[in-house]
């Protein structure tokens, strides 16, 4: 585990509205940023603090909702973090600003009123139609879409999106088993092929297959690199699907989307 390591505060000169100032990142370890326990992802919001010791800096995981009420105040400091490079990354990890524009209060929106929102604006009834499935509740679709939302978003599909993968990978356990079982496979065999038809390259391939790409809800600074990159964003899609069409179909639906796409 990586817990600790040097960091670097990096400074860069910029300019607003006819004021010049330093806008400060926080460059942190690359064996930091890989550790399991890292507990960000790029586009969460947090709460950068000064210590009342004077020498300390925290940075504090934060809800979206949280971030809209502390950002009725200016930040501490404009504060970023930048992954692995010596350069800090042009999409910033933390900028508790765009929480501030981007708050639910500035949108005015409500989860049902965002759901309706994404859901119209993604056109998510066609891509009902390529998973051939059909939600009545809109919001379980959404937040097995939405990684890494909007700031301020009201969804917290961050959280509800982990929830549905966790549900959606013990149900596709289930479901190639019960086939490997029926299929007569030996155990060492049930357990070899379980693991290769759920891989994440296998989950990855099948939502590529459905044409997932325009559907994601992503944050607008990270999306481009997350679907270019993302074969753990596409296994943990198929995994959220799965739940969700379980909680808002059925069992019988969730174990035919499944062989569907995996058998």
């Amino acid at each position: 585990m990586a817990r600790s390591g040097v960091g670097t505060i990096i400074g860069r000169k910029s300019a607003s509205k006819g004021r010049e100032y330093t806008r400060i990142w926080i460059y942190v370890p690359t064996k930091v940023q890989e550790d399991t326990a890292f507990p960000f992802e790029i586009g969460d919001p947090c709460l950068v603090e000064i210590g009342g010791d004077g020498a300390s800096l925290s940075v504090k995981t934060i809800s979206p909702e949280e971030a809209a009420a502390e950002c009725v105040h200016e930040p501490i400091l404009d504060t970023q973090l930048s992954q692995g490079d010596a350069e800090p990354v042009q999409s910033p990890y933390f900028l508790m600003r765009r929480a501030k524009l981007y708050s639910q209060e500035k949108r005015g929106l409500n989860l049902e009123n965002e759901v309706e929102q994404l859901y119209r604006e993604k056109n998510l009834q066609e891509f009902e139609k390529k998973l051939g499935v059909s939600f009545n509740d809109k919001s379980l679709l959404v937040k097995a879409l939405s990684h890494k939302p909007p700031y301020g978003s009201s969804l917290r599909t961050k959280e509800e999106n982990r929830r549905l993968g966790m549900l959606g990978d013990k149900l596709i356990d289930l479901v190639l088993f019960e086939s490997l079982y029926k299929s007569g496979s030996t155990s060492k065999e049930m357990d070899d092929l379980r693991k290769i038809k759920s891989s994440r390259p296998a989950l990855n391939r099948a939502m590529r297959e459905i044409g997932i790409e325009p559907y994601w809800i992503l944050n607008p600074s990270t999306e481009k690199s997350a679907i270019e990159g993302g074969a753990k964003l596409g296994e943990d899609t198929f995994e959220a699907l799965v739940g969700a069409i379980y909680l808002n179909r059925g069992v019988s639906e969730a174990e035919s989307f499944v062989k569907r796409h995996l058998l």
